[in-house]
This record gives C-alpha cells, structure tokens and sequence, in this order.
C-alpha cells in the first residue's frame, strides 16, 4: 500500500492506493483550531501526527510520499507553523523506518493535470476525469495524486522502466525522482 499525505493545519488530505493504483480509502484529518494558543497548536500537532501513523498500522503502508513545502507563500506565519507540521511528520517517518518521496506542489499539479501551476477545481475534474474519483477537498486529491507518484516511483525503481500507460506530461513530472 502506498500513501500520499498533502499536509495541511486546518485539513490534511491522506490517500492510499494499492501496488496498481485502486484507491483503498482516502480522507481528511480537520484540525482547525479556533483558540491559538502555544498548547492549543502543540496539540493539533500531536493529533495530526497520531492519526497519520495510525494509518501504517491500519493499511501496512510500503511507501509515503509528502507534499514538499509551497516557498511562494505570502504568509509567513503560515509557513512557519507548516514547517513545524512537516518536521514532526517527516521525523515521525525517519524513526518508523521510512523514507519519505517529498513531493512539491508543481510536480503534483504536474502529474494530475499537466500544468505545473493550476488551480484547485482543475485538479479535482482531472482526477475525476482520469482515475474516476471524485473528492470533496482538493487536499485528498492531492494526496491522492502524491500516492500515484510515490506507486510508480516505487514501481520504476522495482522494474527499471517508467509505466508505458502515462501520459507524457506525468512522465515529465516522475523524471526527477
């Protein structure tokens, strides 16, 4: 099983999909908090990071593969307390034994679209359009499509060849991996 995780403090997306692709279960971890405090954020962490680890128990997850930080981002409070999400998650990670594919923001607009820079609706319709699936955020079709790329990575490595059914513009993107 392959998991794709598009990290986020109000909802992370999760996606896992088998070694051919089929979704097995996706979903959102909401944790908007309405009182910012040190204890209230160092809380959302720690439940953030309790629910991704239990899907490995759940799903014996092979692989992971993390949306990488958007550096374009104007609010740099926003950007600060992602990194502190990405780190506990990608420690979290290191100490269970994995190594995760990080994935950016471009590559996975990329590989679900064609375009390296789109909007969030184009990224919902193209992944119903192609794999049939309809999400309701644009977060879990995100960690869906990181699932997809963190699978044929896994599966390039395994065989030695990039999958002949992709597009040219989702070779394009797995090029770099």
């Amino acid at each position: 099983m392959y998991l794709g995780l598009d990290l986020s403090l109000t909802q992370t997306g999760w996606a896992v999909v088998d070694k051919k692709g089929t979704k097995i279960a996706s979903g959102i971890f909401p944790y908007k908090i309405s009182e910012v405090t040190l204890r209230k954020k160092v809380e959302r962490l720690i439940n953030i990071e309790t629910d991704v680890f239990a899907l490995f128990e759940k799903y014996k997850i092979k692989a992971v593969g993390v949306e990488g930080y958007a550096f374009a981002t104007r609010n740099t409070n926003n950007l600060v307390n992602l990194g502190e999400l990405g780190g506990v998650i990608r420690r979290g990670l290191f100490l269970v034994g994995h190594d995760p594919l990080e994935v950016p923001p471009t590559k996975v607009k990329l590989f679900g679209t064609g375009k390296g820079n789109c909007n969030k609706d184009l990224i919902l319709l193209q992944v119903f359009k192609k794999y049939g699936e309809e999400f309701a955020t644009s977060d879990e079709a995100d960690a869906f499509i990181i699932s997809q790329i963190v699978r044929l990575v896994d599966e390039y490595a395994s065989a030695g060849k990039i999958a002949e059914t992709l597009t040219e513009y989702q070779k394009r993107a797995l090029k770099e991996f």
